[in-house]
């Protein structure tokens, strides 16, 4: 499955309004880590119209997947 991004961030704004605060961010973390599996995360990473909870649950998932590299290289 390809998903554009864009798509991705019509939705959550379109969705957003839904969520409560407090919840945001794991909500955005998990539409993320969706689009990782089903979509190419560096399309998202060249994204210019995330939102600040968008692109922080993006930041968090791309340093957590460096993390993961760096500890599989290890062994």
């Amino acid at each position: 499955m390809d998903i554009n991004p864009d798509v991705i961030v019509e939705m959550w704004s379109l969705l957003r309004p839904y969520i409560p605060q407090k919840e945001r961010a794991d909500a955005a973390y998990s539409i993320i880590d969706f689009y990782d599996t089903n979509g190419d995360i560096e399309e998202m990473r060249d994204c210019d119209t995330l939102d600040s909870h968008l692109a922080k649950a993006l930041t968090d998932h791309l340093e957590e997947a460096e993390d993961e590299d760096e500890d599989e290289e290890e062994y």
